[in-house]
């Protein structure tokens, strides 16, 4: 994607917020025109002293005081908003890397490292958001400021430009003060590696998100996820504007003590000019303005770097819906027939004959000394890949032939560790867009599934918000939920996959709900225990079925 294309991206990010983006120019500008007019303020204020008019000099020199600190004040209040600004800009651009995370083929990532990948482009979105709200809106601040000083600093005497020096360093010791901030590293990185795990979570359940075709809920609640980091980054800012409110009326009164100290320097005849003193204030602010703005430049390259690395990953293309024909209702006969997924073709002999046949309601274990090979064998009968040759039948039809979504209705897959989302159980239950249950069927199936039975003893039943009502959930209710989930979508065809976790046979109300679940539907089972093994009627290695040479015995588990 070019340089100009993103840049184009990025204002339209940003036009959800252009609401404050107007304020902040408003009160930038503000600053801009409360900087320009301090010289000439401080001029007239001390021509007053000159002439020894004390009203009008008292009156110039509390206007003097209020521009100073209307200045400082409506700078920090700018840059609140920016903040702000960068934290939902953040988070907006971290759910979509997730959207397209989960639009793009499951084997994209398969050769990353998730939590690295996800480390990276989050800092990659947080350079963006700096850029698009301090950096660039900094700039504009130091060249509203530059452009009035530089016209202040034409009208008034240059001659008294020697004394400025001392101002300015003054100004730019003071600035270096008003400007440090807390340390945000610590607690930044600390939510970074947070949302690392939800994404890499997320990510490795991408399969199951699919078929249940759940994007929308859990983009919801990991931006939900993500809005309760803001709002706790968020907090130490307000303190620290607090504190810095605090250090400008410090800075007020010490100012006041100044000008009553040239007021008494004045009355000694010991005053310099008013010009002179003027080109000390428009060389104090103009100097540490002009350094703010060269600093950033550097900033600016950073961010147009994250910004192309971020639109490159955005831009990749995605799979577009397959066409075919529909599905009715199906039996969940799978036959598999001279299978070699991609990249899998030197695993066994071309001119070799494998078949596997399983029946409707047909309870098998699927074994293979190289876990990839049943994934890759998998995700052709799912859709999520296609095979470099053979053909997988269901109910007598080629997936071939089917719409890419008509598999996906009529499979479950279930991984014990899947995590819940933080609402409520109901909601957890009725998981994925196609669901369309009504509060009879929930009830029905939480009480199949051993989830009313957690329920009852919940302040709001089915209701509880899980993490926000008191409730933790514990692992026996996570997995009867999600068994629950699989329930209420009645699939034909259902995959357990404990190749991450295990489900907690030794629960009952675990172990039941996984029978009733498999209870007349044709079941698929990886894994490597013996107690979730015996639960199959027969095994199958998929070694021996794609000649592929295996040292395991797996006789002994049946």
């Amino acid at each position: 994607m070019s340089e100009t294309k993103s840049i184009h991206l990025l204002i339209n990010w940003c036009k959800l917020y252009q609401v404050f983006f107007w304020l902040v120019a408003a009160i930038l500008l503000i600053v801009g025109v409360s900087s320009a007019t301090l010289p000439l303020v401080a001029k007239a204020l001390l021509d007053h002293m000159l002439d020894q008019d004390q009203e009008t000099m008292m009156v110039t020199m509390f206007t003097l005081i209020c521009i100073i600190s209307v200045r400082i004040i409506a700078n920090y209040f700018a840059d609140f908003i920016l903040r702000w600004i960068a934290g939902k800009l953040s988070t907006g651009l971290q759910t979509l890397l997730l959207e397209k995370a989960l639009a793009l083929p499951v084997y994209h990532f398969e050769q990353h490292d998730l939590k690295q990948f996800y480390i990276d482009h989050i800092a990659n979105i947080l350079k963006i958001a700096d850029l698009s709200t301090r950096v660039f809106w900094g700039q504009v601040k130091e060249i509203l400021i530059f452009t009035g000083l530089v016209a202040i600093m034409f009208y008034i005497n240059r001659d008294a430009a020697v004394l400025g020096i001392f101002l300015i360093l003054v100004t730019v010791l003071i600035a270096q003060i008003l400007n440090k901030g807390p340390n945000h590293r610590n607690s930044q990185s600390l939510a970074i590696t947070k949302s690392s795990d939800l994404f890499q979570q997320i990510m490795k359940h991408i399969r199951s998100i699919k078929i249940d075709e759940s994007l929308f809920q859990e983009k919801s609640n990991f931006y939900q996820r993500l809005e309760k980091q803001r709002i706790s980054l968020l907090k130490p800012i307000i303190g620290n504007f607090l504190g810095k409110l605090l250090a400008i009326i410090v800075f007020s009164l010490m100012l006041i003590a100044v000008f009553y100290y040239l007021l008494h320097q004045y009355h000694l005849h010991k005053l310099a000019l008013s010009e002179m003193i003027a080109m000390i204030v428009a060389f104090g602010l103009l100097a540490p303005a002009s350094a703010r703005f060269l600093n950033r430049i550097a900033e600016m390259d950073t961010g147009r770097i994250a910004l192309q690395q971020l639109n490159e990953f955005l831009s990749l293309q995605t799979q577009p819906p397959r066409e075919g024909i529909a599905l009715g209702t199906i039996q969940g006969a799978l036959v598999i027939e001279n299978l070699k997924p991609q990249g899998r073709d030197s695993l066994n002999d071309s001119s070799s004959h494998s078949f596997l046949t399983i029946q409707p309601k047909d309870v098998v274990a699927l074994t293979a000394a190289n876990p990839g090979v049943l994934k890759s064998m998998l995700d052709c009968v799912l859709r999520f890949n296609q095979p470099h040759s053979g053909r997988i039948m269901l109910d007598g039809i080629d997936i071939a032939t089917l719409k890419s979504e008509e598999i996906g209705t009529k499979v479950a897959w279930i991984s014990p560790d899947m995590p819940l989302l933080e609402d409520t159980l109901a909601a957890n239950i009725a998981y994925g867009t196609m669901h369309c249950a009504t509060e009879a069927q929930l009830t029905a199936i939480a009480r199949v599934s051993h989830v009313a039975d957690f329920a009852r003893e919940m302040p709001y039943g089915l209701q509880t918000r899980i993490n926000k009502d008191g409730l933790t959930s514990s692992e026996a209710l996570k997995q009867c939920v999600l068994l629950a989930r699989a329930l209420l979508k009645n699939p034909a065809i259902v995959i357990i996959d404990e190749s991450f976790a295990e489900f907690e046979l030794s629960n009952e109300k675990v172990d039941h709900a996984l029978d009733v679940l498999m209870q007349g539907r044709t079941s698929i089972i990886i894994s490597t225990r013996q107690p979730m093994i015996q639960k199959a009627q027969k095994m199958v290695c998929i070694d021996d079925l794609m000649g592929i040479p295996s040292a395991n015995n797996y006789s002994d588990f049946l």
